[in-house]
């Protein structure tokens, strides 16, 4: 609990991503140790996403906050994008005031020039390349396909035999030890 300031957008962006490492880590093992060890992908690859970029960002320093920052722009618009869906869909949420607050702050991210590109700014594999964390990079990818909606992620909750599936609510292969 011990407070302190820096002027360097670097080093505060990778404490704030090693705090954001060691909480998402504990919230995977609290998952685990409640049998809910099979759900921890999503933590586990932002813990690995984390750390890298933690890596990446002391190599690249400054040049990497204005790479963030690009990102970040790019996330604007596509919530522009997607807002814009969602008001031609009438799929308003119930209070008036969200699309003003998200107005206002892609209004603000845009406001802001773009910084210039930096390898690793908004792509996560450029960043295990200039790394040179290749084999971290393999566990990511196993966890990605095991946090979104794909056949690795169902695979623990059935089994196929023959033409059937035999379905289950807890996952036959398990994670164990292995978290």
């Amino acid at each position: 609990n011990t407070a302190t300031s820096t002027d360097s957008a670097a080093l505060a962006v990778m404490h704030a991503w090693f705090v954001q490492t060691i909480d998402t880590v504990r919230g995977a093992l609290v998952l685990h140790d409640a049998g809910l060890a099979s759900t921890t992908s999503p933590l586990v690859r932002a813990a690995l996403e984390y750390a890298v970029g933690m890596h990446w960002l002391r190599q690249v320093w400054d040049e990497g906050i204005g790479g963030l920052h690009n990102s970040h722009q790019r996330w604007a618009a596509n919530l522009k994008r997607a807002l814009a869906a969602a008001e031609a869909q009438d799929l308003h949420p119930d209070d008036p005031k969200w699309p003003a607050a998200w107005a206002e702050l892609i209004a603000e991210i845009e406001s802001k020039p773009a910084a210039p590109h930096v390898k690793g700014g908004g792509n996560i594999a450029e960043r295990f390349e200039i790394t040179e964390l290749a084999h971290v990079y393999v566990a990511w990818l196993s966890e990605t396909s095991l946090s979104h909606a794909t056949q690795a992620s169902a695979t623990p909750y059935l089994e196929q035999i023959d033409d059937a599936y035999l379905l289950s609510r807890r996952p036959h292969a398990l994670r164990g030890k292995s978290l």
